[in-house]
């Protein structure tokens, strides 16, 4: 993509739906953002946890529709991997000791602000057609991710992910030992 010249990259599910019109309007979300923007997203969690975005998980019949709360772009703790949009300008490459893929959102975020540069959810509605079951549940190789975030990243300012939903006064369960204390 860099050799190509091109700005950014928009990574993304295979199993993801873009309206006609998508790409022109998330370049014009694009343009919105602060020059310190590296990585984007379309869904995810604002600062203090809550999810964030215009996005629909076609599994559920309601859309995500954050706007009564959200005044877009909206400074992000984490993203969902559906979407993930890098500024291919700044250079960014994630980092490949992580494995796997469930928390690459997160760890994006936190890259960002490791490099004193920033991350955003943006408002470009897209919908997703997920295959994983509502079964689904964190599980060990889950939890060793989710560990080496947290011992990589000790200094992060917050550390959450869309996998979990959080209650406001309990953001210590977001800790591995509090999570997994099994595995740990």
């Amino acid at each position: 993509m860099e050799a190509e010249g091109a700005d950014i990259a928009v990574l993304t599910h295979q199993d993801m739906f873009f309206r006609q019109g998508w790409v022109e309007l998330m370049t014009e979300k694009i343009s919105e953002l602060p020059d310190s923007w590296v990585v984007a997203g379309v869904i995810g969690k604002d600062m203090e946890g809550n999810i964030c975005g215009k996005f629909h998980d076609t599994r559920i019949p309601l859309q995500f529709n954050t706007g009564h709360r959200h005044s877009f772009p909206v400074a992000a703790c984490c993203f969902d991997e559906a979407v993930i949009i890098v500024n291919l300008k700044k250079g960014f490459r994630f980092d490949e000791r992580l494995d796997g893929f469930d928390i690459y959102g997160t760890m994006c975020v936190l890259q960002a602000w490791e490099r004193g540069e920033t991350a955003w959810i943006i408002e470009a509605f897209c919908e997703h057609y997920c295959t994983r079951p509502f079964t689904w549940f964190p599980d060990e190789e889950f939890a060793r991710r989710w560990k080496w975030l947290w011992d990589t990243y000790k200094d992060a300012t917050k550390i959450d992910s869309t996998v979990f939903g959080v209650p406001k006064n309990e953001p210590d369960i977001l800790k591995p030992e509090n999570m997994f204390p099994e595995e740990m």
